[in-house]
């Protein structure tokens, strides 16, 4: 505006003007001159700029004048700010522009903020301006207009009665914009500024209305303030905005806080309070609050009625209403301020639950079920509800079980695992379902459950298929208690059996459960055996097994055998028979068949920890047992149940199909193991009962294939060639990638795998005692037995048990097996169970064609097509052969001749094919001598001479000796002996003898260099050493006197250079070989026995006596002067002979003189028995015989220059003493053996030394084993201690002897016996307890134990007793012949004593015993004797005379002044015959010595 104009505006407004400026006035009261030229400046524009207002027709320049007028308005304070509006209100008029109407609405607010305070008139203009504008483009103005004036809504005067409805109105047309706006938004049409407008408007009319409402609630009217919360829930009903809705929440919320809901609005604010509590989070806990406020008001029964409406009602309402409506009900009744709230019955809400169920909607189930599960959980709430309460809940709870349909049965409650979706409205029911079953569950542990628990369990039995483990057991802990029966079970409420089948088919439980369930099946059915219906007993149990060949869990798997197994035992004979099919058929599995399942089980593979159900009540405990070895294991349960319940049917029945185990060559090592343990253990007692055993005892081959120490699969592995059918079966699913790498890291032509069994074994199930399995079953025809009377008579029938079947399976696996293990288990046990030959007795077909198998595989050495591991050998294989083949010695009675020579051909050819077999086959062959001797005549030859090439191997040349000390007492096994024999045995002998001296001087070379560092040789090889030595030499002098008298003197050059190569670098013979030579100069021309003593011989006190060293003997010669008789004693080492002579023709007697003596009459030799052999030795013409005389008659020259001359003793007590203690030197052996009777049942020391007298076997024993002789002045044998003068030690005893040996037998049952004044026998164990052997005939029916009667020197304790286990219930009139009586002959040794011999546990016959004993009882004697000189020498009787001589000489020889005399024996002990020195120096070797000393010693040349 120029100036002129402005000057003509002032003039033409003057006026105006002088009005407004009366009106107005100044912001202070004190105003210096500058502020006064401002305020005059300021009303000048005011006025200038409403005249234009007011007369300017240019919208430009009213626009202009309005923003100007509005600016200056915005800085100063006016009186009439109204005035002002009514120039300007033009502006706002429809018509004009929107800059037009902008700047009027600008000009609209300054002027009501530049005014103080606003009269009701002025106020009521502007909203009437505001109120009648009907622009909407101007409603964000006209808003912000009434926002100034009612100042945020906080001052409504003048506007109350219609406000109201301008409000409604503005939110019904700003919302209808917003949502355009939105609409377009979600279209993807590009946005208007003006769209962000309306969301902002929006935002600030719900302010404004809230605001005037919390303000101002109290001037409306009801209507009103219905019309406007109907208003603002159809926005919350219409929009899809959270702001809106936070918007509704918050207008709610004051109207609550500062008014109330009219009750018919109430309807619809419960609702939005419930959809808004659901849909969105943020809302959740003032959607709580404003309903607490509504809960806590005089309208809470209206809420609740509002709330209970919303869950029974059918209308169509959004779920979001009902799942809130159904929350907040929740919260009402579980939250900490009910006491503040509005109180609710629960029942009333929980009826409002049930209905609300019938909508069917999962989301409101969901809702319902989380009001459940936090009402329940409540503490005061459980405590308050009582027993009917419960139902509704339980009502509810099987009315949502439908949702569990949802899952497979692998889905338990409470065990869900986070799931992809984890907010799905199924999986959050299923956890919530979990929930409340976890609260019930813990209310029912603990007795907190106070409703009913019946329904509780009906409603777990109707979801059972999803329970986690805990409630399972719970559900079938409380049918195990409370489950009854009913005769229409079809119809039993809760169905307990069938719940727990359910539990039991299904996989998807845990161990725990199912191993529950099926406990819960047995107790029922075995508790209601006999009244409930067969069918339910039969179908329902069995049922439980229809797929159970899918099974993969282990332990249920053994649990279910093992319920089977308990449910046969009382079952009817249809559940037997369906039983043992179902057992049958899994036991048999095939190896391919087991790998299935096993490759199942590991893929799923379930928890196993069912310790604490299952307890010790767990029948198998073997985790890794298969399907086939449980089911196998459960036959044999059953199989040893009616063995001792006496049920020989069933018996049979089951015995068959373990047979059919063992057999079944493609099954599982295992199963068939644990079908062949139960096999090898039966027995047969001496009546042929059957019995099983637990241990089968020591089995030698255990050790020989490594088998007798402790089962560890996982370290102990074996090797077998890959080309095995095993290895083919797991190595076919590899892959190429993987076979290579396999191939890189294991030899391409191996196989490991695991040792299934070791000795002592763990049975698969055990065996209880003996004494439980005494069974009416027999092993053969009970008509086979001529007479029998039973003690206990039985109401069943004795039936017979099929053995031969089992001995053809025998047969098969031993032809036919592949599996290393069962071929090894067969070899190691079956030699045991042929020792019971009762068991076999209808078998005789099996045995004779095992006998040929056996014998086939020896003689063509080739072996079934099992695949031996790496570290055995074909020979070991022999070997067990060999031992089977032992044992079938005892069945010769079986066999016919030529087969009984094959069996002796058999060990022949062992000895000549597998050296390492020999020790076996030396034992055989030991055995055949007294069973099979025509055999063993037949082909002795040949085994000599194999014997003979074997002699040197330090392994087996004790078992040949023994063999050949045996063989010579048993004159009929040798009787067709030739030469060419007798020399064989020699030569082996001799052979020995040379062999075993170059070993110890090899030795003793060794040692002495090397003294210090190898120290003295082992105490026990050296006695071993000892004991062969002595025993070859035994041998030559048991074997030479078993010679005809007139073929002995054929031997003696043989023996004697056999001596002589045994001392190739002596002059001679050493002192064994000095005994042995004056042996043959005693026997090679006479039978009599020797003498130690002239017992029968009394000296004539007046007759001339002198004695002669001579040689190695002394000569003695008597010449009587009151008779013509000359008695000429010569004592050897050998013994002592007594020669008494007469002469043939008398002497003058004018010649005689008181020292002369008549001729010498025939010689006698005296015997054991003082008989006199009259021998014409020479004759004796001179009238007078000196003593000296004979000497010199025996004496020739010139062979007195080369021989030792004759030494004299002198005649005084050094001559007397030396010959009496000589004399006193035992010629023979002797042995104290004793003889100990166990009378059955007996154990202890006290009981079996009381036995005052034995069996029938045992005096048949007895009578074989020596004579019978009286002890009292009994001076002809040897007593080994016993009595002879009282009859303390007893009247009689047992003896042996042979012309070397005697045997004095300790029998207990002849020594006296007071147990009253000698209760512990201690008079009989003085005698028992110093002897080093002991032969015990047991008949206790245990095994013999060494320590029983302990003694320091007892070293070996040769155990007899029954093959068979006696019956003693049954007497029978039949008795088999001696050759059919068998009994099992054991060797014990002390601990630390050395093994002997190869026998050490063999079958002999009743007729063979006594001498087999015998002999074995001799040769433990004497290795005991020479045991117990602890590490000395040991010396022969023969050995000690001799020395006794060689002392006498050397005392001789260093007194002795003649150089010529023979000074070569010593007391060094070396040789005592010998040549001059002067051709011994000219011998060039060795060779020449020997042949000069053979000639020399051979005293057959010129005898």
């Amino acid at each position: 505006m120029n100036e002129g104009n402005r000057d003509a505006f002032m003039g033409k407004s003057g006026r105006f003007f002088a009005t407004f400026k009366g009106l107005s006035r100044t912001r202070r009261t004190l105003l210096d001159q500058e502020e006064e030229q401002r305020e005059s400046s300021f009303l000048q524009d005011i006025e200038y700029l409403l005249c234009i207002l007011r007369s300017s027709n240019d919208e430009e320049e009213c626009i202009k004048a309005a923003d100007r007028l509005s600016e200056q308005l915005s800085r100063n304070i006016v009186m009439n700010g109204a005035e002002i509006w009514k120039v300007g209100r033009r502006h706002i008029s429809g018509g004009n522009s929107v800059e037009m109407r902008r700047s009027g609405f600008l000009l609209m607010s300054a002027c009501i903020r530049s005014q103080r305070e606003l009269s009701a008139v002025e106020r009521y203009m502007f909203y009437q301006d505001i109120q009648e504008h009907d622009v909407k483009e101007d409603f964000a103005m006209c808003l912000d207009i009434l926002r100034e004036l009612t100042n945020d809504g906080r001052d409504i005067t003048a506007m109350e009665s219609t406000i109201m409805r301008l409000l409604s109105s503005w939110l019904f047309v700003c919302f209808k914009n917003t949502e355009k706006s939105r609409l377009k938004s979600r279209q993807m049409v590009s946005r208007h500024s003006n769209d962000v407008l309306y969301e902002e408007n929006l935002k600030v009319l719900f302010t404004l209305i809230t605001n005037i409402v919390k303000f101002h609630y109290s001037v409306f009217k009801e209507e009103e303030v219905v019309m406007l919360i109907n208003d603002v829930i159809w926005i919350s009903k219409k929009t899809t905005n959270k702001n809106d809705i936070k918007n509704v929440i918050h207008f709610l919320d004051v109207v609550i806080r500062y008014g109330y809901i009219p009750i018919s609005a109430l309807t619809n604010c419960v609702e939005i309070l419930c959809s808004a509590n659901i849909g969105i989070l943020e809302f959740e806990d003032i959607s709580w609050n404003i309903m607490k406020n509504l809960l806590k008001s005089h309208i809470a029964y209206n809420t609740v009625q509002s709330l209970k409406k919303f869950l029974e009602t059918r209308d169509k309402l959004h779920s979001n209403v009902i799942i809130g409506a159904a929350r907040f009900l929740s919260w009402i009744l579980t939250t900490n301020e009910q006491n503040r709230l509005f109180s609710i019955p629960h029942g009333t809400i929980m009826e409002t639950y049930k209905s609300a169920l019938s909508l069917n909607i999962p989301q409101v189930d969901l809702e319902i079920l989380k009001a459940l599960r936090d009402f329940i959980g409540c503490k005061h709430i459980q405590e308050e509800m009582n027993y009917d309460e419960w139902d509704i809940p339980l009502e509810i709870l099987t009315s949502c079980s439908k949702y569990l349909q949802y899952f497979t049965a692998q889905n338990k409650l409470l065990e869900l695992p986070d799931m992809e979706f984890k907010d799905d409205i199924y999986t959050l029911l299923f956890q919530v379902t979990g929930q409340i079953l976890s609260i019930l569950q813990d209310l029912y542990n603990n007795s907190c459950y106070s409703g009913s628990s019946r329904k509780l369990i009906q409603y777990f039995s109707k979801i059972h298929t999803y329970l986690p483990e805990s409630t399972c057991i719970l559900l079938l802990d409380y049918y195990s208690i409370h489950y009854h029966y009913n005769q229409d079970y079809e119809k039993w409420p809760d169905n307990p059996i069938f719940i727990a089948q359910s539990f039991f088919k299904s996989s998807y439980y845990t161990t725990k459960v199912r191993i529950k369930a099926l406990d819960l099946i047995k107790n029922i059915i075995s508790t209601g055996i006999f009244f409930l219906p067969d069918q339910l007993v039969n179908d329902v149990f069995l049922s439980l097994f229809d797929d159970f060949s899918e099974e993969c869990d282990h332990v249920v798997i053994l649990e279910s055998i093992k319920g089977l197994v308990e449910m046969a035992y009382d079952g009817n004979d249809i559940f037997f028979n369906k039983t043992i099919k179902i057992l049958e058929k899994f036991s048999l599995l095939t190896f391919h068949q087991i790998e299935k399942l096993n490759s199942l089980t590991h893929q799923n593979s379930q928890d196993n920890s069912f310790t604490s159900v299952l307890g010790e009540n767990v029948m198998f405990k073997d985790e890794k047992e298969t399907i086939a070895l449980a089911s196998s294991k459960g036959l044999i349960t059953l199989f040893l149940y009616y063995l001792r319940i006496r049920n020989n049917a069933k018996c049979i029945q089951l015995y068959k199909i373990i047979l059919s185990i063992a057999s079944n060559f493609e099954g599982n090592s295992d199963v068939r193991i644990s079908a062949l343990q139960i096999l090898v253990r039966i027995r047969a007692d001496s009546s042929h009962f059957i019995y099983l055993i637990s241990d089968v005892g020591d089995l030698p081959l255990a050790s020989n294939f490594k088998r007798n120490g402790k089962l560890e699969c996982s370290n102990f592995s074996e090797t077998i060639d890959r080309e095995s059918s095993i290895e083919l079966k797991i190595e076919s699913n590899k892959t190429k990638s993987q076979q290579d790498n396999i191939n890189n890291n294991v030899k391409s032509d191996k196989y490991l795998y695991n040792v299934l069994w070791t000795i002592p074994e763990k049975l698969h199930v055990e065996i209880s005692p003996v004494d439980k399995y005494i069974t009416h079953l027999k092993s053969c025809n009970i008509n086979k037995l001529m007479f029998e009377i039973t003690l206990e008579q039985s109401n069943g029938v004795d039936q017979i048990l099929p053995i031969s079947t089992w001995l053809k399976i025998v047969i098969d696996i031993l032809k036919n097996e592949k599996d290393w293990e069962i071929y090894l288990y067969i070899l190691v046990h079956i030699s045991s169970q042929l020792r019971n030959k009762h068991l076999f007795c209808d078998s005789v077909h099996e045995i004779r064609e095992l006998r040929t198998l056996i014998v086939d595989q020896l003689f063509d050495n080739v072996l079934v097509p099992v695949l031996l591991p790496d570290n055995f050998r074909k020979t070991d294989v022999m070997i067990a052969l060999i031992d089977i083949l032992i044992v079938l010695i005892s069945y010769h009675n079986k066999y016919t001749k030529n087969e009984q020579d094959e069996i002796v051909v058999s060990f022949q050819m062992g000895l000549q094919k597998w050296s390492y077999a020999a020790k076996s086959c030396i034992h055989a062959l030991t055995i055949c001598c007294y069973e099979l001797p025509i055999s063993m005549s037949k082909l002795l030859s040949g085994i000599l001479v194999k014997l003979s090439q074997l002699i040197t191997s330090s392994t087996v040349s004790i078992h040949i000796l023994e063999f050949l000390s045996s063989l010579a007492r048993l004159p009929n096994v040798y009787a067709n002996f030739t030469e060419a024999d007798f020399r064989r045995v020699f030569g082996i002998s001799l052979q020995y003898i040379q062999h075993s001296n170059a070993f110890t001087r090899s030795q003793l070379s060794d040692r002495s260099e090397n003294v210090k560092e190898s120290g003295q040789t082992s105490t026990s090889s050296t006695q071993m050493s000892q004991y062969v030595l002595t025993l070859a030499y035994n041998i030559i002098y048991i074997w030479f006197l078993a010679l005809k008298l007139s073929e002995r003197r054929k031997y003696v050059a043989w023996i004697v250079r056999g001596l002589l190569l045994a001392n190739p670098l002596k002059n001679g013979l050493d002192e064994q070989s000095q005994t042995c030579y004056d042996m043959l100069l005693r026997f090679s021309y006479s039978n009599a026995d020797i003498k130690g003593t002239l017992s029968n011989y009394t000296p004539d006190p007046f007759a001339i006596s002198k004695t002669w060293l001579h040689g190695n003997s002394f000569i003695t010669i008597d010449t009587s002067n009151s008779s013509d008789i000359i008695e000429l004693i010569i004592r050897r080492s050998s013994g002592t002979v007594h020669f008494s002579c007469q002469p043939r023709e008398s002497m003058n007697n004018e010649n005689r003189t008181s020292d002369d003596m008549d001729g010498v009459q025939d010689q006698s030799i005296e015997n054991a028995g003082s008989r006199k052999m009259p021998i014409k030795l020479f004759s004796l013409e001179l009238p007078l015989f000196l003593p000296s005389y004979v000497l010199l008659q025996v004496s020739f020259f010139p062979e007195l220059l080369e021989q030792s001359r004759p030494y004299l003793l002198a005649d005084n007590e050094f001559t007397k003493r030396t010959l009496s203690v000589f004399d006193r030197i035992p010629v023979v052996d002797f042995h104290k053996i004793g003889v100990v009777y166990v009378a059955p049942g007996q154990s202890t020391e006290s009981e079996i030394l009381a036995n005052t007298c034995g069996s029938q076997e045992y005096l048949n024993f007895m009578e074989g084993l020596g004579d019978l002789t009286r002890l009292k002045g009994n001076k002809t044998i040897y007593t080994g201690g016993l009595d002879i003068e009282n009859n303390h030690d007893g009247e009689f005893a047992y003896f042996w002897k042979d012309k070397i040996t005697q045997i004095i037998y300790h029998c207990c049952t002849l020594m006296p016996t007071n147990l009253e004044t000698d209760p512990h026998s201690t008079l009989k164990k003085r005698h028992i307890g110093n002897d080093f052997v002991n032969i015990i005939f047991n008949e206790s029916g245990s095994p013999y134990i060494f320590d029983t009667i302990p003694g320091q020197f007892n070293f070996i304790n040769i155990v007899i007793s029954r093959n068979s286990k006696y019956n003693y219930n049954v007497l029978s009139c039949k008795e088999d012949s001696a050759s059919d009586i068998f009994f099992l002959v054991k060797l014990l040794q002390k601990k630390g004593v050395p093994e002997i011999g190869s026998i050490k546990e063999t079958m002999i016959s009743a007729k063979a015993l006594p001498i087999f004993v015998r002999n074995l009882a001799l040769h433990a004697s004497t290795f005991s004797q020479i045991y117990h000189q602890i590490g000395g020498e040991y010396i022969t009787n023969w050995r000690e005379r001799l020395r006794h001589i060689l002392r006498v000489k050397a005392k001789f020889q260093q007194s002795d002044s003649i150089l010529e005399q023979p000074t070569n024996l010593s007391t060094t002990h070396q040789s005592t015959i010998d040549s001059s020195n002067s051709k011994l120096l000219d011998l060039d070797n060795i060779n020449d010595h020997i042949s000069y000393l053979e000639k020399a010693l051979d005293f057959t040349v010129f005898s």
